[in-house]
């Protein structure tokens, strides 16, 4: 009896090994399952607050949901883990130069931060190569030198944009640009007052990242129909919207509709968000639908 009970718990311990470490993959205390593609040379680990600059790629079920590969800002800060097993737990184990793949359950990830579709099952797979860990005084003074780096090449690009599509208005004095094409007659928007907006987001190569118009996003192939397609109800003026669309919607009234051109300064900078890569210029086209 005692025999059996011993084989038992050594084939039981034998299968939690395998299973830990299937496919070279081991499991850390809360259970994300990681595996090390490329050791570094480098000794530095990253703290809670840290920066890690490489290359991120996420991926389920063998398709690509995101990557930073080739984008110019491929900064990811570390924050504090939100449940047992998520991909911040891991990050705190890597080493400048390590390749490191993560698999991060799909249903705590649901559970706990939102947003992922329930087509999404099993893991989520977190594809690191880090080139360097960085605190936060070290971000920042990347993040500068790559503003600078990056105005003079947006200058090129939006000067290229305004010549092709022929447009000949002068820039703000912050540096946007305001196309009017069709002069509204309505209320004049202003601060801290409750407008409703249409408005299609743009990249400055034409890609549509967002926008409130169904057929704009069915045209772009983005459309999702979980979202509702009507105009946006924002305050204006007041820091809800980026710098730049704040700007520009303070310029219009009711009827009015707009193109403007918003420079990375004005929109989301050296961090990006969601679809629109870090240093970005943004091309807007608005109507304002309501003032109240």
């Amino acid at each position: 009896m005692k025999k059996t009970v011993l084989l038992s718990c050594i084939f039981s311990a034998v299968l939690v090994l395998m299973s830990s470490c299937s496919n070279g993959f081991k499991k850390t205390e809360g259970g994300l399952l990681y595996k090390i593609a490329v050791k570094g040379q480098g000794e530095k680990t990253p703290k809670v607050g840290d920066f890690i600059d490489g290359i991120l790629t996420i991926s389920a079920d063998d398709s690509v949901l995101f990557s930073t590969k080739g984008k110019v800002e491929t900064l990811f800060q570390i924050t504090e883990s939100t449940f047992a097993g998520d991909l911040n737990e891991g990050l705190l184990l890597l080493h400048e130069g390590d390749s490191v793949i993560f698999k991060v359950n799909a249903d705590s990830m649901r559970k706990y931060m939102g947003g992922l579709p329930e087509i999404v099952k099993g893991e989520v797979t977190y594809a690191v190569k880090v080139s360097s860990i960085l605190d936060d005084a070290a971000m920042r003074a990347k993040q500068e030198k790559l503003a600078q780096e990056q105005k003079g090449i947006e200058e090129k690009a939006i000067a290229q944009y305004l010549q092709t599509n022929n447009i000949t208005v002068a820039p703000t004095e912050t540096g946007l640009y305001y196309i009017e094409l069709q002069k509204g007659n309505g209320a004049k928007v202003s601060q801290g007052k409750k407008i409703k907006i249409n408005y299609t987001g743009q990249l400055l190569d034409g890609t549509i990242f967002d926008t409130s118009i169904k057929e704009d996003a069915q045209g772009a192939g983005v459309y999702n129909p979980n979202r509702p397609y009507e105009p946006m109800e924002t305050i204006a003026g007041v820091g809800q919207l980026i710098p730049g669309m704040d700007q520009a919607l303070l310029m219009m009234s009711k009827g009015t509709k707009a193109k403007v051109i918003i420079p990375f300064s004005l929109g989301y900078g050296a961090t990006g968000a969601g679809p629109i890569p870090p240093f970005s210029t943004l091309v807007f086209t608005f109507e304002v639908v309501s003032v109240e």
